[in-house]
């Protein structure tokens, strides 16, 4: 609860003389709601369907079982990703490739 109201504060100060002053809380303590289903949408759209498309190929070339060929398909698409954040900003891969790569895989440990 205080973290709500430190946010509100934070919020609403002024300090240059212009503008209103309490708009800003609404927009911050809407991020917590708003940001899950955005990277619920991220992952559904741009991870999953590219790891089965990719599982279902290495599903020819490679034996074993659905589930671990869909999780090595969201890995490699995670690296995909990793490698723009390196070139376009610097961001290491080993620092981004955990994150896109966990997206995936959460998403595809949801499906039966």
């Amino acid at each position: 609860m205080w973290l709500a109201w430190w946010f509100a504060v934070e919020a609403g100060r002024d300090d240059h003389d212009y503008g209103y002053g309490g708009g800003g809380c609404l927009g911050i303590l809407c991020v917590p709601l708003i940001l899950p289903f955005v990277g619920l949408l991220h992952a559904a759209v741009q991870i999953a369907p590219p790891a089965a498309a990719l599982a279902r190929r290495l599903s020819r070339v490679l034996p074993g079982p659905a589930w671990a060929l869909h999780l090595t398909g969201s890995v490699l698409i995670g690296a995909g990703w990793s490698v723009p954040a390196l070139v376009l900003w610097g961001w290491p891969v080993g620092d981004t490739l955990p994150w896109f790569a966990g997206v995936g895989v959460l998403l595809i440990l949801t499906r039966d």
